[in-house]
């Protein structure tokens, strides 16, 4: 009975030992509703603008809503969406709990966040450990004609919520080490719904477009 009754209490322990990922500061996945874009835009004391276009100034970009370019499909930002019950949202920065966030990426499906995505650095990752568990890294190394070329890992998992730590150490073609890093958190199924729905979309308008075309060369 006394052994029943320890075992009991050591999984009733370790479960308070370790927090759930559900996001980071106010950013709550499945949770946090496109209300607290109006709070952030107030914030900021900067209008929300509105980009259309994949070479929009990220530096100077306060905060700002990524939408499809229309008439010139295949110009529309990196990371915006062609399906229509979500919306993406772009910060240049963002401070949560004194740990700078840049180049930040928000996604809303009907209206609740299911993704965010930012640049990572060593006090986020310090932080994520602390909180949520330390975790192996995954290391993948690829030999190429200048080097090495390297690419580390973390993963917390939440069910279906999954964050990751990311960091790629590459070359250019002039032999010139580059770095690529960032950490993403999502819902996956909710994600994955996204993009699929996001290209079946694209297809159909650019398809639409091309009729178009074709039927005004019906006489040429």
């Amino acid at each position: 009975m006394m052994k029943r009754v320890l075992f009991l209490f050591l999984i009733s322990l370790s479960s308070y030992a370790q927090d759930k990922i559900e996001g980071i500061g106010r950013f709550r996945i499945g949770r946090s509703t496109i209300g607290l874009i109006d709070s952030l835009v107030s914030e900021s004391g900067e209008q929300l603008s509105v980009v259309d276009n994949y070479m929009f100034d990220q530096e100077n970009t306060s905060i700002g809503e990524l939408v499809i370019n229309r008439q010139n499909p295949h110009e529309s930002p990196i990371g915006s969406s062609f399906c229509p019950d979500v919306r993406v949202f772009y910060m240049n920065q963002y401070e949560v709990s004194g740990i700078a966030l840049t180049k930040i990426y928000l996604i809303f499906k009907n209206e609740r966040l299911i993704s965010l995505k930012s640049s990572n650095s060593m006090e986020l990752e310090e932080a994520l450990a602390l909180k949520y568990g330390e975790k192996e890294p995954t290391v993948r190394t690829k030999p190429v004609s200048c080097g090495n070329e390297t690419i580390l890992s973390r993963r917390w998992v939440n069910n279906t919520l999954i964050a990751t730590t990311y960091s790629r150490i590459y070359y250019n073609t002039s032999c010139k080490k580059q770095l690529v890093e960032y950490f993403w958190i999502r819902d996956t199924d909710k994600y994955d719904e996204c993009e699929s729905c996001s290209e079946k979309a694209k297809s159909l308008l650019v398809s639409k477009q091309q009729q178009i075309k074709r039927d005004k060369l019906k006489d040429f």
